[in-house]
């Protein structure tokens, strides 16, 4: 719908949304897409019955039909041994596939890492991964540190409208400080020149390519 109505589309598209189907094969894939596409399959539907040379097939048909750049496993369910066994099989398609966090460890190649946390400097949350491709994903969520007498909460949020004063160029974020005598909120959030900054560290540290949701990224 957002590809059909959309004035411009951007250079590098993703779609998302593809998932396994009850009957062992994949849901919802595209019926077109522009070339040099970004092909992404999800575990929101646990694997079922799955025969790994007949969704082979149907992924590696699929990414030949629309001449796609490659092909993303956004798995996040957490010790799933069947997305380890696909993933696996799945690597050996002859375009780029990056495996996400959760797998990432048990395979070589590339592994697509969560957003960086906006109180981690880029360099310590990508140490693990030198000398891995990195794909990145990136968003606008905000970062609200509570600190108290009894240590520091952390709460993610969706998104912060009120202007952020100050900005850290080791975080490349912009942030702001609210005290009263009981507690001091620090709330952080990255800006489009935030992400910029960032992408440009990123590049020297091994990552590859970063993947964003549209409907966040289209508005900065």
């Amino acid at each position: 719908k957002e590809m059909a109505q959309a004035e411009s589309l951007p250079t590098h598209i993703g779609w998302m949304a593809c998932h396994f189907s009850s009957d062992g094969g994949i849901a919802n894939l595209p019926n077109t897409l522009p070339p040099h596409s970004l092909l992404i399959l999800d575990d929101s539907t646990p694997p079922q019955n799955v025969n790994l040379n007949h969704i082979r097939e149907i992924l590696d048909a699929v990414l030949r039909k629309h001449s796609c750049y490659g092909l993303l496993l956004d798995f996040q369910r957490q010790g799933l041994a069947e997305n380890i066994v696909i993933a696996k099989a799945l690597v050996s398609l002859p375009f780029p596939v990056a495996v996400s966090q959760s797998c990432g460890m048990e395979l070589n190649g590339p592994v697509f890492l969560p957003p960086v946390p906006l109180d981690t400097p880029l360099g310590d949350y990508l140490q693990p991964y030198r000398g891995r491709e990195i794909w990145l994903e990136l968003a606008l969520d905000a970062l609200q540190l509570e600190l108290t007498s009894k240590g520091c909460a952390r709460k993610t949020i969706e998104s912060y409208q009120e202007p952020l004063p100050f900005s850290d160029s080791l975080l490349h974020c912009h942030y702001r400080i609210d005290c009263n005598e009981n507690r001091a909120t620090f709330t952080l959030q990255r800006t489009k020149e935030d992400l910029l900054a960032l992408l440009e560290e990123a590049e020297s540290l091994g990552v590859t390519h970063a993947v964003g949701l549209y409907q966040e990224l289209n508005e900065i």
